[in-house]
């Protein structure tokens, strides 16, 4: 017996029950529980200063093959590799591709203006997902 109320974000595929192609609206709108599920986790786990949305999901322009980026703020950064395994152990993202960036506050402010950073485009066409 298939449970329907959890699904992978894959179970949905490019293509819907009629064979009509998914749109970036609908994979926005199937992905948005699983986004909202992980960021609620990272919070409850991790204590963020901020979690921001950025990369086609914050554009509103994903496909099937999206992830979702997700730069999170943290006090205080000890380990990059560190941090975000531990972030990404937090989380359960039931089929749907999460990448984690982590930051800290003073380094953030320093390099924001930077467009060699993906801080900056983070930070530009970002969506605050959540804030202390």
């Amino acid at each position: 017996m298939v449970n329907t109320k959890q699904h992978s974000m894959y179970s949905y595929g490019s293509v819907d029950e009629n064979g009509k192609k998914r749109t970036s609206q609908d994979f926005t709108r199937l992905a948005r529980p699983f986004i909202d599920r992980a960021v609620n986790k990272i919070i409850k786990k991790n204590n963020p200063q901020k979690i921001i949305l950025f990369g086609s999901y914050a554009r509103g322009t994903p496909n099937f093959h999206s992830d979702v980026d997700l730069l999170v703020v943290l006090d205080e950064v000890k380990d990059q590799i560190d941090d975000v395994a531990r972030i990404l152990g937090t989380i359960d993202p039931a089929g749907i591709a999460i990448d984690v960036i982590v930051v800290d506050p003073k380094e953030l402010e320093r390099v924001k203006h930077d467009t060699g950073y993906v801080y900056y485009y983070a930070l530009k066409e970002g969506v605050m997902l959540y804030e202390r």
